[in-house]
């Protein structure tokens, strides 16, 4: 496998156009930005930080057979969680062999109610994945509400709970890109959607060339999961 020069991370949430972001990151000659997979990669963070509160209970006495936290001293949670993600990106992301620049897109983090958790993720996706970026995706969110009225989601939350959960988490995602604006940028898909133009920015963020021409035509497509 080709080595990767950089990840890039769509974090957003559903209904807001994050499809077509992911088509024109994949403009980019070498790049692989990846679909949706269930917020896979979150599990394997809660379990590295599980290993790091195992951990926390070495002392000499773990040494000892009969400690309840016998073998703590032998976890390295660095090395665990490299073979995590490295197991991650060889079966989850599952690049091919020209692939330089990796990613994918999730839309289930406004699920997440611990937004101090969401950003302790943040930091592991910062740290166990090299040079990588941050995406945050935005859309009205009385559009998001229509869109997902018509798709038929989220059926067993009220308009108010749908609207007061996505708030939270766009406003969220707004303090933290201003506290990190050396590797996350804000997108907005009302910004975007008629006009290919508004990436040119977002393109120059992440240091790659813009194909205008490939971008224009991943977006005049009909996205045919919407129907």
């Amino acid at each position: 496998m080709k080595k990767i020069e950089k990840f890039i991370f769509i974090i957003t949430y559903g209904r807001s156009g994050s499809t077509v972001l992911m088509k024109v990151l994949n403009t980019i000659d070498g790049a692989e930005i990846k679909g949706e997979n269930a917020n896979a990669l979150f599990p394997l963070f809660q379990s590295y930080k599980y290993a790091c509160a195992a951990k926390d209970h070495e002392d000499e006495n773990s040494l000892l057979v009969d400690h309840p936290w016998y073998g703590a001293n032998e976890i390295d949670t660095e090395r665990y969680a490299r073979k995590l993600t490295k197991v991650f990106i060889e079966e989850i992301l599952n690049p091919n062999e020209a692939t330089r620049v990796l990613g994918f897109k999730e839309i289930r983090y406004a699920d997440i109610t611990n937004l101090e958790k969401l950003e302790e993720f943040v930091k592991f996706i910062r740290i166990f994945f090299p040079n990588s970026y941050i995406i945050f995706n935005r859309r009205n969110l009385e559009d998001v509400l229509k869109s997902a009225i018509k798709a038929g989601w989220w059926k067993n939350l009220s308009n108010e709970k749908i609207l007061d959960k996505h708030e939270k988490f766009d406003r969220w995602m707004v303090k933290y890109s201003n506290e990190h604006p050396d590797f996350t940028y804000i997108v907005s898909y009302d910004d975007y959607k008629d006009n290919s133009d508004a990436y040119r920015e977002m393109f120059d963020f992440i240091d790659e060339d813009r194909n205008e021409e490939k971008v224009k035509e991943v977006m005049s497509k009909k996205l045919t999961h919407l129907k």
